[in-house]
């Protein structure tokens, strides 16, 4: 018999608004469950995060083409900074190049575990 403001879970429930990716309810509260990463789609039904494998494979497909293109154009700098004598310079690409690489054998190391 009394008059209160409408909660968010009253605009659930009544189909007004609608639960976002992660949030489901349980009792009279809305629950929110954090996404691991961007590797997984939300399934209301079951109210849990699903891993999607093949969405981090093609991720890594491209993240690894993408380094390899890099390293490919950052050593053909390199050669050319030798050729030109500028060795310092061709010392702090060389860094970059040592870093660039690990990025790619950890993603590589990944990428043939999901391959199988």
């Amino acid at each position: 018999d009394q008059i209160r403001a409408e909660t968010r879970l009253d605009r659930i429930l009544k189909g007004t608004e609608e639960l976002q990716e992660g949030e489901y309810i349980e009792g009279k509260e809305i629950k929110y469950k954090e996404k691991p990463n961007d590797f997984h789609f939300w399934d209301s039904n079951k109210k849990e995060w699903i891993y999607d494998g093949q969405s981090e494979f093609n991720a890594l497909e491209e993240e690894l083409g993408a380094l390899e293109l890099e390293i490919y154009n950052k050593q053909n700098e390199i050669i050319k900074l030798k050729k030109a004598g500028k060795t310092f310079a061709a010392k702090m690409l060389e860094k970059e190049v040592t870093g660039f690489d690990k990025t790619y054998q950890e993603k590589l190391k990944r990428y043939e575990e999901l391959e199988g």
